[in-house]
């Protein structure tokens, strides 16, 4: 069984995440814009019930959590690519110095 890990990958993933996290965060701000309702918008019933305001509270909750979640996420793959990449400098220069130098043969220039 091979593992493989493409450290570009997980950045451009991780990208898409903090842009997802940007969806959220605007989709919040648009959400207070046009779901905030006066009293007069809610009518009797919605003053009663209080429904649409639960309903607000809830979708502001869920959506900073979203963006808080895809946020930190990007964040961190960004640090796993580096550590991945770190890891593999580090195997790629240990095993190379396990090999006995060679000694590389002298050519002249345009031979």
């Amino acid at each position: 069984m091979t593992f493989r890990v493409e450290p570009g990958s997980l950045r451009l993933y991780a990208a898409e995440l903090a842009d997802a996290s940007g969806v959220a965060e605007a989709t919040q701000n648009y959400a207070n814009k046009w779901g905030s309702l006066t009293p007069h918008q809610l009518g009797i019933l919605g003053q009663v019930t209080q429904r649409h305001e639960n309903f607000m509270e809830d979708l502001n909750e869920t959506l900073l959590k979203l963006a808080k979640v895809l946020d930190t996420s990007s964040v961190n793959l960004r640090s796993v690519a580096a550590t991945y990449e770190r890891t593999d400098s580090e195997s790629a220069a240990q095993i190379d110095s396990s090999y006995p130098t060679v000694q590389r043969p002298i050519t002249s220039a345009g031979s």
